[in-house]
Parts: structure tokens; C-alpha cells; sequence
């Protein structure tokens, strides 16, 4: 069976509010689409005057009966706000608060306004950008989209967010899109600012893989035997500056006392690993502080570099996306936008971090692996602790106490929130003698993304109402 729109669903963290605590693990409740403030609250005339930046978490779930996986996944901003506020996405933790979010730094992806037509054939592509706080990863993808018509003739009564269809020229209200998900014209989405989202048979979209080019062996320097600090030559090649991308940042190689070691930048420029110093300016290749090696590397040995451009530079809000592929298709400027997007190859419920604390007693995970109900799967570490031979009592770490089981039967431990179980342990797969105080532990994951949204209201900004932020998604 494969995956149908009704499968995939946006449900809100556990905890919605404006503290470090915010957000959190996957709760229950439904995102609903097209409902007005079911993510982000009214924003109040005082934080309009004073400006404020608020994040909320959500979770984009399989719930495919069958937990079939949903494959190539993408997340983007659909279109830039039409108030003087901006959006941005990122990729959480299943776990993760906004205190630890903010701790890390995420990358947040925006979307933008094509700045230049293109007529295809570009490998490069100019955006404005809603938010300039955003970023495109080497090696990702830009969902480039024209989806949208523009100076449209819209009746008064209609607000932002609402279901539209095309009657007599004018765009009016309806109930609900029946279009079996695409949004198809003569049905759209009222954005505001008298533009509406809808599928024409002239719209085009794609998803365009970025830049990721990557130097490798570069010579800094080259060792005396002596000196723990040389002096670095700049990077070559940074003029847009150096990739920050968690696992494909700088690492250095130098031979020292004969043997090979390397220093990993990070994408904040501090430098780790066999040294006790060292800063790179991410944004111009330039060194502010030598690498200090742990010992000296060796005369005559190169001290090389390998590394990969920034995928776009950007002035301000004026960005420039630069490409691994062709643009395929015309765009034009006035209903074109740009977005970052988050991606997944694969999103399907696991189990893993079997720990099996017995001196005779065992559970073939392998051989008979949990079954996993996409609806009832939750992240959370889980124990068996055996209380005689053939008895257990199971509880979670985020769940609690979740019944007891026997090696006997089935043990499927009910998520009473949803209705079904939060997984399935097969008998089968238990094999020799337990004793009271053995215990199984093992780790389920939803099929699900985090997806932190953030919302960035600037001071004095004016007043406008029904504002509207639309995410888009594909999978297959």
C-alpha cells in the first residue's frame, strides 16, 4: 500500500509556550490546516511596538496504517509572509526545547522573492530574501515554485488562509478544497495581498540540488619540526565563505612525529581535535588564530586543508543560490519564490539500542523485530525487567509504567492517546532462561520530523490582519 495524502499529518510538541521549555517531544494534538492561530498565538500591539521573535515545534507524521515508509521527504516555506514579519524552519530533535535548540544554532531555511528572471539553463539563482537570518546547505535542495497568481480580483469577504474557487473572475470563500490535495485551479488559497496559491496548467516547480564544491589536500603550510603554531596561509577558494554544514566543515592534516592526525573546524570557526588552539573566519577563509598542533608537524610536511565553498553569498536580504544542476524552466519575478529546504530520505518508525542485561536470557531483535505502529510509536527508551522466568514489567522513560507481559504471548503495551499499540514484541523472539532482575532496553522513533518554525516580528512593525505562514511538503 503506498503512502496517501490523508496519511501524512502535522501534529503540535508537547509543549506549546514562550519559554526554554517550549516544545519538547511529539504530542497528539492535530495541526489543523487552515485553521486561523493554531500554531503561532495572536501577536499583541506591544510586541508589534517592542518586536519579538517567537518559535513554535511541530511534528510532520506518517501515519500510514500499514507503517509503509514515506520516502524523500521535503519541508519548505510555501510563499514570505505579506506582513512585514518573516518565517524561517529548521530540523529539531525528537526531545529538544527551545533552550536547546537556540544552544545549538540551528540552520534555518527561508524563502525569498526571485529577484532575477530566469529563462533556464542557470546554475545560479537570486533571491530576496523574507528573512535574512537564513541559510541554504551545501549539497541540499531550493524548491523554486511559481504556483501562485497575482492582482487578483478577490471578494471582500474573504480573509488570508481561506479555501478560494474562481466564480466569474472573482475569487470567493468556500468550505473546503475538493481537489484530493493539490490545490488545483479554479480552487486555491487566499495568501493575502490579493494572491492566491493554485495550480494552473502554466504553473511550474522545482527542486533544484545545491552547490557543494569541495577542495581537497590545499597546502597551508608546511612544517619545521619545531614550531606547534605555523603561520596559515587564507583559504583559496572562500570568497563566498566556508560551509558550516555539520560534517562537511574543514579538516586540516599534518604529519606529526610520523604520524597522521587532523584538526576538524567547527561552524562556529573554533577548531577540535589534535590541537589546542585554532580559529578560522568562516565567512572570508581567513585564519584569526593559527592552529596550535598537540606536537609540532614534521619538516618538510605539508599541512593541508580540505573543504567546500558556501553554496550562495548574500548582501543583506540579496541572496544568491548557487546550483549543482540546471534551472529547467522560465520564471518571472512577480509570482516566483525561492526556500531552503529540511529533507529526509526516509520516514518510517525504528527501534534500536538493544541492551540485553541477562547472563542467559535474550531477545533476537533481529530475527523478530518489533512490529511498529506508525500511529503509536513514540520517542521514548524502554526496559523489560523481569520479574520471575517467563515475566516482565515494561516502562518508559517519557512514557511510565506501560503493563506487564510474559515471554509467552504478544506484548503490545497500549498508547492510550492513540488507540493501538506503541509497539509489538513477538514471542518468537525471546530465546533461553531469564531470572527476576533481567532486563531488555531498547529505543523506539516516530515516523516523524521535528520541524521548529520561527516567527521574527520586528519593531514598529504595522499592524496586519488573518497574517499567514504556509508550509509546504512532498514525499512519495
Amino acid at each position: 500500500m503506498s503512502i496517501q495524502i490523508e496519511d501524512m499529518v502535522f501534529r503540535k510538541a508537547r509543549r506549546m509556550t514562550d519559554t526554554g521549555l517550549n516544545g519538547g517531544p511529539k504530542g497528539r494534538e492535530l495541526v489543523v490546516p487552515g485553521a486561523r492561530h493554531n500554531l503561532f498565538p495572536r501577536v499583541t500591539r506591544t510586541e508589534r511596538e517592542a518586536g519579538i521573535i517567537r518559535h513554535r515545534k511541530q511534528y510532520f507524521v506518517n501515519e500510514n496504517p500499514e507503517s509503509e515508509p514515506a520516502w524523500g521527504v521535503v519541508l519548505f516555506l510555501e510563499h514570505p509572509s505579506m506582513g512585514e514579519d518573516s518565517f524561517a524552519i529548521a530540523l529539531g530533535t525528537q526531545q529538544d526545547t527551545q533552550q536547546q535548540l537556540l544552544a545549538r544554532a540551528p540552520a534555518w531555511m527561508g524563502v525569498g522573492r526571485l529577484a532575477t528572471e530566469l529563462t533556464g539553463g542557470e546554475t545560479a539563482v537570486q533571491l530576496v530574501m523574507e528573512d535574512a537570518d537564513t541559510v541554504f546547505e551545501n549539497g541540499g535542495l531550493l524548491h523554486l515554485s511559481n504556483r501562485f497568481l497575482v492582482q487578483q480580483t478577490v471578494h471582500e469577504a474573504v480573509r488570508p488562509g481561506d479555501a478560494v474557487l474562481l466564480d466569474n473572475g472573482t475569487w470567493r470563500s468556500v468550505d473546503r478544497l475538493d481537489t484530493g490535495g493539490e490545490i488545483l485551479h479554479p480552487y486555491g488559497l487566499y495568501l493575502g495581498g490579493d494572491t492566491v496559491l493554485t495550480v494552473t496548467p502554466s504553473s511550474r516547480e522545482e527542486w533544484l540540488r545545491i552547490a557543494d564544491r569541495l577542495h581537497e589536500g590545499e597546502v597551508l603550510t608546511t612544517g619545521n619540526g619545531l614550531s606547534y603554531a605555523l603561520t596559515l596561509t587564507s583559504l583559496a577558494h572562500a570568497a563566498d565563505g566556508v560551509c558550516r554544514v555539520d560534517g562537511k566543515t574543514p579538516v586540516l592534516t599534518a604529519v606529526c612525529g610520523g604520524q597522521v592526525q587532523t584538526v576538524t573546524v567547527n561552524r562556529d570557526g573554533q577548531c577540535s581535535g589534535y590541537c589546542t588552539a585554532g580559529a578560522l573566519q568562516m565567512d572570508t577563509g581567513v585564519w584569526s588564530t593559527p592552529v596550535s598542533w598537540n606536537t609540532p608537524p614534521d619538516a618538510g610536511t605539508a599541512v593541508t586543508i580540505s573543504y567546500r565553498e558556501r553554496a550562495y553569498r548574500s548582501t543583506g536580504s540579496a541572496v544568491t543560490v548557487l546550483l549543482n544542476e540546471q534551472v529547467t524552466g522560465a520564471y518571472g519575478t512577480a509570482n516566483t519564490v525561492g526556500a531552503g529546504c529540511l529533507e529526509m530520505d526516509s520516514l518510517q518508525a525504528s527501534a534500536d539500542g538493544w541492551i540485553m542485561s541477562s547472563t542467559a536470557g535474550t531477545y533476537d531483535h533481529a530475527g523478530h523485530p518489533p512490529v511498529l505502529p506508525h500511529d503509536g510509536v513514540e520517542e521514548d527508551s524502554w526496559t523489560l525487567t523481569f520479574t520471575s522466568a517467563t515475566s516482565f514489567l515494561c516502562a518508559g522513560l517519557q512514557e511510565g509504567d506501560v503493563g506487564a507481559g510474559s515471554v509467552a504471548s504478544p506484548f503490545s503495551p497500549v498508547n492510550a492517546s492513540a488507540g493501538v499499540p506503541y509497539f509489538v514484541l513477538d514471542p518468537a523472539g525471546f530465546a533461553g532462561i531469564f531470572a527476576a532482575g533481567d532486563t531488555i532496553a531498547f529505543s523506539t522513533h516516530p515516523a516523524a520530523v521535528p520541524v521548529w518554525m520561527r516567527q521574527t516580528v520586528p519593531a514598529g512593525a504595522p499592524e496586519i490582519s488573518h497574517n499567514l505562514m504556509v508550509l509546504g511538503w512532498y514525499c512519495e
